[in-house]
């Protein structure tokens, strides 16, 4: 309510009674307006600027007949206050004038004689009247309102709910995947008409049974398992089994879910093409791998094939013609290229995680160490090589001879990406990785490791070139200078060795090989340097050789037989058996792991069933995980690897014989 609305219009002819009706309201605080005549006041109503009216009786019948007329075209006016100066009489009022006075209702009524006092008493009486009228019809106005805001805020809302029910619908109708609606013991409420496009059943038929019936039985358990978790509150997102279709088929169904009110509401896309799809790439892959790993295996092999064939070709015939010159160069000659094929095997065996580590405690700064002065002569003399070893590095669990290996592999790596010269830096850090680090690394398991840095200022790789680094024959290299085998062994040893390996590198700006071993727990043991090996001899001890190779066979029973042991040859379980059950002596079981029939580990069981302190020996060239120093091995057991150096090997029976060796 504005103060226009408190004033209060004086309608008076001047000279009349309304100049000192206005004077006496301006004195008490009032705004007053004088209206000289009935137009004036019509002029200031329509303008707003007044409240209440202030008039004479003596207009009410000539003028105020007019003003009534006024009114009744103008409402908004029609509960405007009016005080009327009225002359005191002693009969009723004339007929005209009462009807005017009623018919404009908030009449406030003085009769002379009116003092100051009373005009302004009647007036304010007029004002606070006013102020209640605008209040109450303000708020009418804002219930109107609001009763209008919420009838069509339920239209509104019935309009859009209808919508959203019927867009709901729609997509439950055209949806092509699987949309129910269960109970948490799996009973199906409701389903969408894609159930039975997808899998043959009818709505009646799906509704009567429980989902469970349909699942791959493979898949009920974990199936049963995501349920729990949707009863606990969790949301199901990608999780995988298969149905039963009507015509005994099963689709491969990836699921979204969440649990409300005590019932589940899932979503089932149909993905059987999809995962075929995949499974055809990755036999696509797979094949492809194969061919090029068979390949290069051929290529490599064929190389050192022709070297050691052709050395002892020229061998036979310079024996043959007395020529005996010449055949020490060939023996080196086959030497190096039977020793290049076995280091060929070794890193094939190491890429397929196939090969027999020796893991246990390992100074790994040792083995660096050790290994600065090779690799600074291997690298030249414009490569300059640092090596930042930390001073309280973990122990590790890991091949001692693998770890060397990989390392000068690294090096020579690093050289040959340095054609010009550069730095080659070895630095050994401690790191522990937490579980979010670990799944970064295809799974690492957290836990505390040793880190192997080695860095090259040396060309760098491309972004392409770093997606193929440890592919097996995959190599930068010109043909013929390197089998691309180096770094896929490296990454096999580290896998096989619960690790990791990674490699950073971008195009003039070098390149840095990670390699991530686990912690041991224990002390490391100390890496000596290698000495010559002289064949330690026999004193008559008999050992049993168990070889389905005969050529292997035969090698091992004469190196044996020229050591001073007397050996006793099996080409399997079946024929080694006999010996054991019998009454000679037999001081070490020497078996092949992948024998025909039975296999070197059964045979063993037989063995220790009727020789129990036997002493055994295990050969492999194929070493499966079980055969990888861990349950595979008992007390007084022990495990080469071919190709062995026959100095090694006899080293090795030396030890057993005598008792050396325990359980590993």
């Amino acid at each position: 309510m504005s103060a226009s609305d408190e004033r209060i219009l004086v309608l008076a002819p001047r000279g009349r009674d309304g100049d000192v009706a206005t004077r006496v309201l301006a004195a008490g605080g009032l705004e007053a307006l004088a209206c000289l005549d009935l137009a004036a006041l019509c002029a200031r109503l329509d303008e707003g600027a007044g409240g209440v009216l202030l008039t004479e009786e003596a207009l009410t019948v000539d003028g105020l007949d007019r003003f009534l007329d006024w009114i009744d075209r103008q409402p908004i006016w029609s509960d405007l206050p009016v005080v009327v100066l009225a002359s005191k009489r002693v009969g009723p009022r004339p007929g005209r004038a009462a009807e005017i006075l009623d018919h404009l209702g908030n009449v406030i009524l003085l009769e002379r004689p009116i003092n100051a006092e009373t005009l302004l008493s009647a007036a304010r009486s007029a004002i606070r009247g006013r102020r209640r009228q605008y209040q109450a019809r303000t708020m009418l106005e804002a219930e109107e309102r609001a009763a209008t805001d919420l009838r069509h805020l339920n239209e509104t809302l019935e309009q859009r709910v209808a919508e959203r029910t019927a867009e709901r619908d729609r997509m439950w109708r055209l949806s092509s995947d699987l949309m129910d609606v269960c109970n948490i013991e799996g009973r199906l409420l409701a389903v969408n008409h894609a159930w039975t496009a997808m899998l043959g059943w009818t709505e009646p038929e799906l509704l009567a049974l429980n989902f469970l019936d349909l699942v791959h039985p493979d898949d009920i358990a974990p199936t049963l398992a995501e349920m729990r978790k949707l009863e606990d509150g969790a949301m199901t997102l990608r999780f995988e089994n298969r149905f039963r279709s009507r015509d005994g088929a099963y689709r491969q169904i990836s699921w979204t879910a969440s649990p409300e009110a005590g019932n589940f509401y899932a979503i089932g896309r149909d993905i059987t093409e999809q995962r075929a799809t995949e499974d055809a790439l990755r036999q696509s892959q797979k094949m492809e791998a194969i061919g090029q790993l068979t390949g290069g295996i051929a290529h490599d092999f064929n190389n050192m094939l022709a070297g050691v064939v052709g050395s002892l070709d020229l061998m036979r015939r310079r024996i043959a013609a007395n020529e005996m010159e010449r055949v020490p160069r060939y023996l080196d000659a086959a030497m190096t290229s039977a020793q290049r094929a076995a280091g060929l095997t070794a890193r094939l065996l190491a890429f397929g995680r196939r090969q027999s580590l020796d893991l246990k405690a390992t100074d790994v700064n040792g083995v660096v160490a050790g290994l600065e002065e090779l690799m600074r002569r291997t690298l030249g003399e414009n490569v300059l090589v640092e090596t930042r070893l930390a001073p309280d590095l973990w122990p590790s669990r890991t091949d001692a001879n693998q770890l060397e290996s990989a390392m000068l592999n690294l090096a020579i790596n690093a050289r040959d990406a340095m054609p010009e010269g550069g730095r080659l830096t070895v630095a050994t850090r401690n790191r522990t990785f937490g579980a979010t680090e670990a799944r970064q690394l295809e799974g690492l398991a957290p836990g505390d490791y040793i880190q192997i840095d080695v860095a090259d200022t040396g060309i760098g790789m491309s972004a392409q070139t770093l997606k193929k680094v440890f592919e097996p024959f995959f190599t930068t290299k010109p043909v013929g200078q390197g089998t691309g085998l180096g770094l896929s062994m490296i990454y096999g040893f580290a896998k096989q060795s619960n690790g990791h390996v990674t490699v950073k590198s971008r195009e003039g700006e070098g390149t840095v090989m990670s390699l991530v071993l686990p912690r041991f727990a224990e002390p490391a043991e100390a890496i000596e340097d290698g000495e010559d090996m002289q064949a330690p001899k026999g004193d008559g001890e008999t050992v049993l050789v168990v070889e389905d190779e005969a050529l292997v066979r035969m090698l091992v029973v004469d190196v044996l037989e020229d050591l001073g042991y007397r050996a006793i040859e099996a080409a399997s379980a079946d024929e080694a058996i006999p010996y054991l059950k019998g009454d000679g002596r037999i001081d070490l079981l020497m078996t092949d792991v992948g024998l025909p029939g039975m296999n070197g580990r059964q045979l063993a069981e037989v063995a220790r069933s009727v020789r129990p302190e036997l002493k055994i020996l295990f050969v492999t060239g194929y070493a499966e995980k079980a055969a990888v120093r861990g349950d595979f091995l008992g007390d007084r057991m022990d495990i080469v690897t071919k190709p062995f150096v026959f100095e090694s090997l006899a080293t090795k029976i030396r030890e057993m014989i005598e008792g050396d060796a325990s359980a590993a």
